[in-house]
Parts: C-alpha cells; sequence; structure tokens
C-alpha cells in the first residue's frame, strides 16, 4: 500500500512540474485509524475531458494504482482553473 500510494503522490507531482505551469501547490495528508486521504491542488492550466481519457498513462496508471488497494481516485480540473486530485484508501494504524 505505501508503495502505490508514494507512486500516485510521484506522478501527481511529476505531472503539475511537467505539465501545469503552476506557481502555487498544495498537498494535504489526512490520517485516521482508518484511513488515509491525500489532496494535491495546482493552480496551473488544468486541462480539459479529452486529455483526461485520451492523455498518457499517468492518470490511468494513478487510477489502478488506487484500485488496486482498495481506494479512491478522483480528479478535478478546469482549463486555465488548476486541478485538483484526491485519493483516499482504508488504512489501519497500528497502536
Amino acid at each position: 500500500m505505501r508503495h502505490n500510494l508514494f507512486l500516485v503522490v510521484k506522478e501527481s507531482l511529476n505531472n503539475i512540474v511537467c505539465h501545469a505551469r503552476a506557481s502555487e501547490v498544495s498537498l494535504a495528508i489526512a490520517v485516521t485509524e482508518n484511513s488515509i486521504s491525500v489532496v494535491i491542488e495546482d493552480n496551473g492550466r488544468g486541462f480539459g475531458e479529452e486529455a483526461q481519457n485520451n492523455g498518457g498513462n499517468g492518470l490511468k496508471n494513478m487510477r489502478q494504482r488506487m484500485t488496486e488497494i482498495g481506494g479512491e481516485f478522483q480528479v478535478k480540473t478546469t482549463p486555465n482553473a488548476g486541478t485538483r486530485i484526491s485519493f483516499s484508501c482504508p488504512c489501519l494504524i497500528k497502536k
């Protein structure tokens, strides 16, 4: 699970650096006894639905990684208004 989470965060940040032309990025991580949630937002150029469905493998791979560990993956983007990627998965914290 850790490896898949790491790779999804890494891919998200790589996409921002390579494609978004963002001047600001935020990363929020919330951990509870039952789940871990990550939200990554930027104020970059965003992209249209066509790029989401027909672009490279990055978004598809991130979605697949989260599915493999029983998680959820969402992308909200608007051309010229930034992108918000959020994902979460079940997690049991050992005490």
